[in-house]
């Protein structure tokens, strides 16, 4: 059954509206990611002002799409659905990332981490060929028509990403739990869980919402997704504040003690523009099963994620 008139008009203004509130924040992000690159040039800045760059675009598609003409309907779908994924895949890069960092740079996390991205770009590539705007004469207006196979396979995609980035960042900091930089652990796995649970919603209603083949639901679902995604991107400002409040009590250094009972310096990241928080590379450069945490009131060695 077609949707009526004022099904569709509904739609479009609660879809605008959500996409207006994501527009504004995608606009603080850039100015926030540009200032702190003017600091500190380093990738996940530059991550973030990409994805909200294509954030953009992707909002000013549906816009437009929703006012073409039937000449203009496919291509302005197409860069519309491009601007899309370039968004997703940007946005799952950025986790995938920050949990690569957390581990300390280990393989076992940057080889799965890669295969999980192409996965996910694969899937892009697919929707972008099988999906498509076309022009609905009855109602003299463009229609997106999402292939659905495709679109199961992008959130599943979506999904995996961001479970994986959780899974392992949780195991990572469960061990520190115990330490005195505890704090900081419980505010990496609090943004990590919090953030999985709203993509996990909002994947759910994809699936649904793919499962109806409906175009209001579809203009429903653009409009909250890109809103939710938005702001779980620049949360990112946010919580890198609540990880340096975390650490307004450690001195800035960490002292261990080994099984000689001699003193020993955490290994030193020389790529400290990328570090997260956590003992530089020292499950590389320290046998961490030989080392013991004194009760000294000592620190890591911290520095930003940002």
């Amino acid at each position: 059954m077609d949707p009526s008139p004022t099904e569709v008009s509904v739609a479009l203004t609660a879809s605008t509206f959500l996409m207006a509130l994501a527009f504004e924040s995608n606009m603080r992000g850039i100015v926030s990611a540009v200032a702190r690159l003017k600091n500190d040039d380093n990738l996940i800045a530059k991550i973030i002002l990409f994805t909200n760059t294509v954030s953009m675009l992707q909002i000013i598609g549906f816009e437009w799409a929703n006012y073409t003409s039937k000449s203009t309907c496919a291509p302005v779908n197409l860069l519309s659905n491009l601007a899309y994924h370039l968004m997703m895949i940007s946005f799952d890069a950025f986790l995938l990332y920050k949990t690569w960092l957390v581990s300390s740079k280990q393989r076992r996390v940057l080889v799965p981490a890669t295969v999980l991205i192409v996965h996910r770009l694969c899937w892009g590539i697919v929707d972008l060929i099988h999906s498509y705007g076309t022009w609905d004469v009855a109602s003299q207006s463009c229609i997106w028509s999402p292939d659905p196979n495709a679109a199961y396979g992008f959130y599943s995609a979506d999904i995996l990403c961001d479970l994986f980035s959780t899974v392992a960042t949780v195991l990572i900091c469960r061990r520190y739990l115990s330490s005195d930089i505890r704090k900081l652990f419980v505010v990496l796995i609090s943004e990590n869980v919090l953030r999985s649970v709203v993509s996990l919603a909002i994947a759910s209603l994809g699936f649904w919402v793919v499962k109806t083949q409906s175009f209001v639901k579809v203009m429903y679902l653009s409009g909250l997704q890109t809103y939710a995604f938005s702001h779980l991107l620049n949360s990112e400002f946010y919580w890198y504040r609540a990880r340096s409040e975390a650490l307004q009590d450690t001195s800035p250094r960490q002292k261990y003690r080994d099984n000689t009972d001699r003193q020993v310096d955490p290994a030193v990241d020389t790529h400290s523009h990328t570090s997260v928080g956590i003992p530089p590379d020292w499950e590389n450069s320290v046998n961490a099963d030989r080392l013991e945490r004194t009760n000294t009131s000592s620190s890591f060695r911290i520095v930003r994620v940002l």
